[in-house]
């Protein structure tokens, strides 16, 4: 699937892959467009317009506005030894 607008996104918790310029910290890092897991967490911020959050992340949460998304991929199979 393509990038998709962040307009058409879930908006029930659902984790998927956000793409825009962060407001905060993705992974750490402070500049540029970036690529993260992120969920929607509406209601859940001090910050109106920054409602996605990050996920599996310690950084501040709830201060993305990303604008385009995709759903996370399916994940590797087993490894072959």
């Amino acid at each position: 699937m393509d990038w998709q607008p962040i307009e058409t996104a879930p908006k029930d918790g659902t984790e998927i892959l956000g793409y825009g310029p962060w407001a905060g910290e993705c992974g750490g890092v402070h500049a540029g467009a970036e690529v993260c897991t992120i969920q929607w967490k509406n209601g859940h911020t001090d910050y109106r317009g920054y409602e996605w959050e990050v996920t599996h992340s310690d950084m501040y949460g709830v201060w993305q506005a990303p604008t385009h998304w995709m759903p996370m991929p399916s994940p590797p199979g087993e490894p072959i030894l």
